[in-house]
């Protein structure tokens, strides 16, 4: 099972059937040969909390160390199931040994 844990709806697309070296038009747009399989509404979101903390300036530019805190609303692994994701949540949590999460592409 997929949850979209992300803000978006998502749409899962399929090329399949497609032969673009026979195809006589030279440029093909996406409904040309893209199909929308299944679509996947946003059950909730992650989020993952984020501190800046400034530093000594570099040549007087300013800088800043970056931590990363909580993630809130992923909930706990569960056996067969995968949560859609944005990259930050899944940098986090792969960090911290999650391995269910699937990015959006």
């Amino acid at each position: 099972m997929r949850i979209n844990a992300t803000a978006y709806d998502i749409s899962i697309l399929s090329m399949d059937g497609v032969d673009f070296k026979s195809s006589s038009k030279s440029y093909l747009s996406a409904s040309d040969y893209i199909t929308v399989v299944r679509k996947i509404p946003s059950s909730f979101t992650c989020e993952v909390e984020v501190f800046e903390i400034s530093q000594e300036p570099i040549c007087g530019i300013p800088t800043k160390k970056v931590r990363y805190g909580k993630i809130t609303n992923l909930p706990d692994p569960q056996e067969g199931v995968f949560y859609i994701v944005d990259n930050l949540v899944a940098f986090v949590a792969k960090a911290r040994g999650r391995n269910n999460l699937v990015l959006m592409a």
